[in-house]
């Protein structure tokens, strides 16, 4: 420990600096991709949930027109 005018100072290394902060960064990177790979499914999820729709829709729609006799 170093003492400066205004108190204690702890002494830093720098190379657990750098490996902290190596640390963080691979956990904010492993975040990233986690939500990166949550917003793909989202999305996956909700293209195939609007598909189904217009395919339910579009069925509903030719079976009243059969039954009115039109189709």
């Amino acid at each position: 420990m170093t003492r400066s005018r205004w108190g204690a100072q702890p002494q830093v290394d720098p190379g657990n600096v750098m490996a902290r902060f190596a640390e963080l960064d691979s956990d904010v990177r492993v975040s990233r991709r986690r939500r990166r790979t949550w917003i793909s499914w989202g999305s996956a999820v909700l293209v195939v949930t609007i598909a189904v729709e217009i395919v339910v829709v579009v069925q509903v729609i030719t079976a009243l027109l059969a039954d009115l006799g039109i189709g």
